[in-house]
Order: C-alpha cells, then structure tokens, then sequence
C-alpha cells in the first residue's frame, strides 16, 4: 500500500485597519517651548481655584469718629442714598456691595481705609 500526503496553503490578505495603524504620523517636532513659559505677574495667586470676577464687600470694623467720613465714601462710591449709606455704617458690621468688579471692591476698601474704616472684598 501507499499513502499520498497533501498540502494547503491559504492567501494572506492584509487587514487595511493594521495598514493605516502603521501609517499613523509620528508627532510634529520643533513646538516652541518659549511659548510655555509661565508668565509671572506681580499679584500674587489668592486661594481659590477658580477666578473670582465679582466679589461682595463687607464693613467689618469703623471708627465711631469716623462714621461721617465712611457714609460719604459709601454714599459716592456705592451711588447709595444718605440713609443706606447710614444704615449700613451704623449696622457695622455689615455687607456694603453686593457682585461688583474687584478693582471697584478694591477702590471701596482703600477709599474706607483712608478714612478710618476697615473692609474686606469676599
């Protein structure tokens, strides 16, 4: 007896995903670092992470000598009627704006400081 013995051979047909895998470009060289570099400013970061835009300013502490000169800053600063302005100076302490800018929070607090009245922007 004899025996005959065969052999098979399938096509290898290249899988186009695997084709364009290979292809993927390699990353663009030469971005500036430059460009990176963190810019130093001379305000120092405050605590929270998120930028604050618009801040409420608190009176916290008033000179009773003084209470005349800080109802005229927040009368002109805060465009509030004499008897608010009173109201809030004589309620010390108490939140004299509400959501304003921080350089009109900032303003408000030194124009009170020059009068003998502490505040505070939160």
């Amino acid at each position: 007896g004899g025996g005959g013995g065969g052999g098979g051979g399938g096509a290898f047909m290249m899988n186009p995903a695997m084709m364009q895998g290979m292809q993927a470009g390699a990353p663009a060289a030469g971005a500036p670092a430059a460009a990176a570099e963190p810019a130093e400013e001379e305000a120092a970061p405050k605590e929270e992470v998120k930028e604050k835009t618009e801040f409420d300013v608190k009176l916290t502490q008033i000179d009773p000598e003084k209470k005349v000169k800080a109802i005229k800053v927040l009368k002109e600063a805060l465009k509030m009627s004499l008897k608010d302005a009173k109201e809030k100076v004589e309620g010390c302490p108490a939140v004299i704006a509400k959501g304003i800018p921080k350089a009109d929070a900032d303003k408000i607090i030194e124009d009170l400081k020059a009068v003998g009245a502490t505040a505070a922007a939160m």
